[in-house]
């Protein structure tokens, strides 16, 4: 009777010890809000607090700088630029839908994570402990980033289905005569406003370029080859090509305008960094003909960009007939001031978990004490069965 009682206190200290631990991991998860808890749908399909999170967080900044204290007016912009972001995604999948193709994760695992891998060999040179930091630094959860990869990978699918449709032009006659009419081949010079890597890669030195190559006193060969460009993605030294929606509007509009051997103004634009960073910089484009060779030599990047630009205008068109329903929830919030989302299952499922090694550890105790008494209990009963024996010889 005494051991069972000494049992059933070790049992109450462990049920109290879930609830204390329940209790802490609940109170460690109040500043953050469940990844899928779902905000609204778009097109029928649930939109999970993580996504709304990652889009917002991406113009808090610039919005909190454009309206300082004005907290309704960034609550209304940030509600607004959420409400057109979140159409894309979503656009992407009801377009893959109408051509027979639908979104599951466990379908296209392999793809997924083929493409997560190449992301962190590529932004992180495969430290994965350092990528998945930058990415909570991001505000982006690792459910978030599968879902992106997945959409992404659905996407690509595309490319094939349409030509396999004769939703986009075949013949290579057909393709060369479009690349020549709907394609600028240029080359430019570029500055960078996150740093200047050579001397002559500077906005002031660049409007001297520009002055020098327009009236003829140098060439874009000469100026790229004395640095004053911070762009080394021209690896086969020929140029790129332009198509309408490949890059930021400024710079297309800049280099549909010129005519051949035209050059543009120094201009302050959006591109890509040597890093892969999408920055501000200054530009000075020149464009040239679409020749053979470079047709040639660049053929499969041209058409896929050409499919590309086929299915970006279906997509805006799928785009505008979608709109995002919030729920009470996302009324509920505060979207200048978001919690950040959390992936756990919540606070019971962690405390279940560390009760659990509580639980193993005091086993490991507890029993062996058990075992222990009952040992002893088993050994003073022989020596007063021996005794008692004994007795009864004597007598």
């Amino acid at each position: 009777m005494k051991h069972t009682k000494w049992m059933l206190r070790a049992v109450s200290t462990l049920c109290a010890l879930l609830l204390l631990t329940a209790s802490l991991a609940s109170c460690g998860k109040k500043d953050t809000v469940k990844a899928t808890e779902v905000v609204g749908t778009v097109d029928g399909k649930e939109v999970c607090y993580d996504e709304l999170y990652y889009l917002v967080n991406g113009y808090a900044e610039t919005v909190r700088a454009k309206h300082g204290e004005d907290t309704e007016a960034i609550r209304a912009e940030l509600d607004q630029l959420f409400r057109e972001n979140v159409l894309g995604t979503y656009a992407i999948l009801r377009l893959c839908e109408n051509h027979g193709l639908t979104y599951d994760e466990n379908e296209w695992k392999d793809e997924i994570n083929s493409s997560i891998d190449a992301d962190i060999e590529n932004t992180a040179a495969g430290d994965e402990d350092a990528y998945y930091a930058d990415l909570e630094e991001s505000g982006k959860t690792r459910r978030l980033l599968r879902f992106y990869f997945g959409v992404d990978v659905l996407y690509t699918q595309l490319m094939t289905v349409y030509p396999q449709k004769g939703l986009v032009v075949g013949s290579e006659e057909e393709l060369t005569r479009i690349f020549r009419e709907q394609f600028a081949h240029v080359y430019h010079l570029a500055v960078f406003e996150d740093g200047y890597s050579t001397p002559n890669a500077t906005p002031e030195k660049l409007a001297e370029a520009r002055e020098a190559l327009a009236t003829g006193q140098t060439t874009m060969y000469q100026l790229i080859k004395n640095g004053y460009t911070e762009d080394i993605s021209d690896t086969a030294a020929d140029g790129w090509h332009v198509v309408r929606g490949s890059a930021d509007p400024v710079y297309e509009e800049a280099a549909f305008a010129l005519m051949i051997g035209g050059v543009s103004p120094v201009i302050q634009s959006k591109g890509e960094n040597n890093a892969g960073a999408y920055v501000d910089c200054y530009y000075v484009i020149q464009r040239f003909e679409m020749d053979d060779a470079y047709i040639n030599n660049h053929f499969d990047e041209l058409q896929e960009d050409y499919y590309g630009t086929v299915i970006a205008a279906d997509l805006e068109e799928v785009e505008a007939t979608l709109s995002f329903t919030s729920n009470e929830f996302y009324n509920s919030l505060d979207l200048a001031n978001l919690q950040k989302p959390h992936e756990s299952s919540g606070g019971w499922w962690i405390a279940l978990a560390v009760t659990g090694g509580v639980i193993l550890v005091a086993a490991a105790v507890i029993l062996p004490v058990v075992i222990l008494k009952r040992k002893h209990r088993k050994k003073n009963l022989a020596v007063i069965q021996k005794k008692a024996g004994g007795a009864h010889e004597t007598k």
